[in-house]
């Protein structure tokens, strides 16, 4: 950017102001509603889920028995199947 770019009576590196409208602003009072509620159960169900596969996954590694190996195949298929 030049100074020839600016308009007349801004410096570079200055920022305008945005007027405070309340359709602008995110808080609590927009994201508050049942879809924001099931969304964020959805993403803790899904990182305890992924948590749980990789605990799986890790003991299997380490001393792989048949349960183990049917409980990580049972964690893959219901991943892959959902």
């Amino acid at each position: 950017m030049t100074v020839t770019d600016l308009r007349p009576g801004t410096t570079p590196g200055t920022r305008e102001t945005v007027p405070q409208d309340d359709a602008r602003l995110l808080g609590w009072r927009r994201v508050r509603g049942a879809v924001t509620a099931w969304a964020l159960v959805a993403a803790a169900v899904a990182a305890l889920g992924e948590t749980g596969g990789t605990v799986v996954a890790g003991r299997a590694a380490e001393g792989p028995t048949a349960g183990l190996v049917r409980l990580l195949a049972l964690c893959l298929d219901r991943g892959g199947s959902a």
